[in-house]
């Protein structure tokens, strides 16, 4: 990969941050519990993001679908307020 800027923090561990506040909050608010999510992972994200990223993901499902295509997710998201 290459980065466009350097920031605190490697990429990937980042990455693996913002999923897992998202797994405690699903949790935590009694969603689903930590053995259901690890499932949801293991069986779906973790098939999907060992061949395909986020963005292709997007790209996979079309315009028609997501109303952008990556590129246009990229740029919005570059400016988004972090919440």
């Amino acid at each position: 990969m290459h980065a466009c800027k350097e920031i605190e923090g490697f990429d990937l561990n980042r990455l693996q941050s913002a999923l897992l506040r998202e797994a405690w909050a699903l949790q935590r608010d009694g969603v689903a519990s930590c053995e259901d999510i690890d499932k949801t992972v293991r069986n779906g994200l973790g098939w999907r993001w060992s061949f395909m990223g986020p963005f292709e993901t997007i790209d996979l499902n079309g315009p028609e679908r997501g109303g952008r295509r990556p590129g246009c997710a990229c740029r919005a998201l570059q400016h988004a307020s972090r919440y």
